[in-house]
C-alpha cells in the first residue's frame, strides 16, 4: 500500500526524462530555433501589405511568386526529404563516399535547374495569356517579374540540398534558423528600394537573401568536409537510385504543388484583391502550421531513417508513426480552437494598417477560418509522409498527390460558386483530410510488403 505521504510526482523530473529522449529534444530545439528564423519571414507578407496595400501590383506579384514557391517545392522540398534517408544509409554502408554524392547532387541539380528555367521562361507568355485574367496593361509586368526571379529559384534549389545534408547529420539549428537571414535581407531591401523601384524591390530582397543563406551553407559543410572538391563523374548505383526514388515524389509534388497555383488561378478570375486576400490569410494559416512542423517533422525524417536503417524494424516505424499523429492532432485541435476565437483580433492586427483597405479584412477573416479547418489533416499528412519518405516509398506519395490535384480543382470550382475566395480555401481543407486517409491506407499497404 502507497504511503499517503507519499510526494506528487516532480513534474520538472518528468520534462527531463521526456527531454533527454533525442528525437524529443531535437524536435523542441528545432522548433524553438524555426520560431527565431522562419517567424522573421513570416514578417515579410505583413511589410508588403503596409507598405504595397491591395492592388492589381500586389496581385501579380502574389501570382508570380505563388508559381516560384511551386516550383522551388517540387525541386527543393523533394532533394531536402529524399537526401536524409539516403545519407542514412550510407553512413551504416560507406559513409567515405557522402562527399562525392553530395557534390554530385550539387552539380547535377544546378544544372538541370538552369535549363528548366529557360524552357520555363520561353512558354510563361503563351501560357499566362491563357490561364490568367489580370487587367490589360498588367501582362508585361507578369512576365518581367518572372524572369527576374528565376535565379531564386536556382539558389533555393542548391540550398535545399545543403540543408538536407546538416538535417541528416542531426545539425538542425542552422537550417532553421537562416530564414531568419534571408528574411532580414529581404526586409531591409524593400525598405531601401521599394520607393525607387516599387514591387521590384521585392524580388531583389529575396534573391541577395537567399544568395546569403547558400554562402553560409556551403562554408559550414566546406569546413566539415561534406563537400568535395573534386568532381568525379562516374555515376554508381546510389547516384542512379536516389534520383530514380526522388522523381516518383518530384511528380507528386508536380501534382499536389498546383493545387497553391491553381487556387491563385481560379482566385484571379474573381474580383480584384482576390489573390492577394488568398496570399494574406494563407500566410496567417502558414504560420502555425509552419511552426508545428518546422520542429517534429524534419527531426522525425532523420530520426527515423538513423533507426530504421540500423535495425529495419517496420513495426517500430509503424508505432512510432501513430504516436506523432497523436501528438500532432491534440495540438492542433487545441490550437484551431484557439485560433478561430480569436481570428478577427489576430486579422486586424496584422493587416489593420497602412495601405490595407478595411473592408477586406472580413474576407481575410474568413478565409483564414476556412484554411483553419484543415490544419490538423495536413500536419498528419505530413508525418505520414516521412514514414513513407524513410521507407523510400515515393510512389504512394505520388499518387496522393494526384488525387489530391485532382480533387482540389473538383471542388474549387464547386465552392468557389458560393463561398468566392473563402470557398477555395475551404476546399484545401477537405483535400487534406482526403489525402491523409489515402496515405495513411498506403502507409499499412508498405508496412505489409516490407514484412512479407
Amino acid at each position: 500500500m502507497k504511503s499517503l505521504n507519499a510526494k506528487p510526482p516532480n513534474m520538472i523530473g518528468i520534462w527531463r526524462k521526456f527531454y533527454a529522449r533525442p528525437l524529443v529534444k531535437d524536435a523542441f530545439t528545432t522548433t524553438i530555433w524555426n520560431v527565431i528564423g522562419k517567424g522573421i519571414g513570416i514578417l515579410i507578407p505583413f511589410f508588403i501589405a503596409a507598405w504595397y496595400g491591395v492592388s492589381v501590383k500586389t496581385d501579380i506579384f502574389f501570382f508570380v511568386y505563388g508559381i516560384v514557391i511551386y516550383l522551388t517545392g517540387v525541386f527543393s522540398r523533394s532533394l531536402e526529404s529524399n537526401i536524409v534517408p539516403f545519407i542514412a544509409d550510407l553512413r551504416q554502408k560507406a559513409e567515405k563516399k557522402i562527399p562525392d554524392f553530395i557534390t554530385k547532387l550539387l552539380l547535377l541539380s544546378f544544372l538541370a535547374m538552369i535549363i528548366l528555367v529557360c524552357i520555363f521562361l520561353l512558354l510563361a507568355r503563351p501560357l499566362l495569356s491563357l490561364i490568367t485574367r489580370f487587367p490589360e496593361g498588367s501582362f508585361q509586368l507578369l512576365l518581367q517579374l518572372f524572369l527576374e526571379i528565376s535565379p531564386f529559384l536556382i539558389l533555393v534549389v542548391c540550398s535545399s540540398i545543403l540543408i538536407g545534408v546538416l538535417n541528416a547529420y542531426f545539425k538542425f539549428w542552422l537550417p532553421a534558423v537562416s530564414p531568419g537571414i534571408r528574411a532580414i535581407v529581404c526586409i531591409a531591401t524593400i525598405f531601401a528600394l521599394r520607393q525607387k523601384i516599387g514591387i521590384h524591390a521585392i524580388v531583389v530582397g529575396y534573391i541577395l537573401g537567399e544568395l546569403l543563406r547558400l554562402i553560409v551553407f556551403g562554408y559550414v559543410l566546406t569546413r566539415k568536409k561534406l563537400i568535395s572538391l573534386r568532381i568525379n563523374f562516374v555515376f554508381d548505383r546510389t547516384i542512379i537510385n536516389f534520383f530514380k526514388t526522388l522523381s516518383f515524389q518530384m511528380f507528386g509534388l508536380v501534382a499536389i504543388g498546383l493545387n497553391p497555383v491553381v487556387d491563385k488561378i481560379m482566385a484571379s478570375w474573381l474580383t480584384t484583391g482576390s489573390v492577394s486576400v488568398l496570399q494574406y490569410a494563407d500566410r496567417l494559416y502558414f504560420i502555425p502550421v509552419n511552426f508545428i512542423a518546422s520542429g517534429l517533422i524534419v527531426a522525425v525524417l532523420s530520426h527515423w531513417s538513423e533507426k530504421y536503417y540500423r535495425n529495419k524494424k517496420t513495426q517500430v516505424l509503424k508505432r512510432d508513426m501513430h504516436k506523432a499523429i497523436g501528438i500532432v492532432s491534440l495540438v492542433t485541435i487545441s490550437l484551431t480552437v484557439f485560433l478561430s476565437f480569436f481570428a478577427r483580433q489576430i486579422v486586424n492586427i496584422a493587416y489593420g494598417r497602412g495601405e490595407f483597405p478595411l473592408e477586406m479584412l472580413v474576407l481575410v477573416k474568413a478565409t483564414f477560418l476556412c484554411y483553419l479547418v484543415g490544419i490538423t489533416f495536413s500536419l498528419s499528412n505530413q508525418i505520414v509522409i516521412r514514414a513513407l519518405l524513410v521507407l523510400k516509398n515515393t510512389k504512394a506519395i505520388m499518387k496522393g498527390a494526384f488525387l489530391s490535384t485532382i480533387s482540389n480543382i473538383f471542388l474549387n470550382i464547386l465552392l468557389m460558386r458560393f463561398f468566392a475566395v473563402a470557398g477555395i480555401a475551404f476546399a484545401t481543407s477537405l483535400v487534406n483530410a482526403a489525402s491523409l486517409l489515402f496515405l495513411y491506407l498506403q502507409f499499412k499497404i508498405s508496412v505489409r510488403k516490407e514484412l512479407t
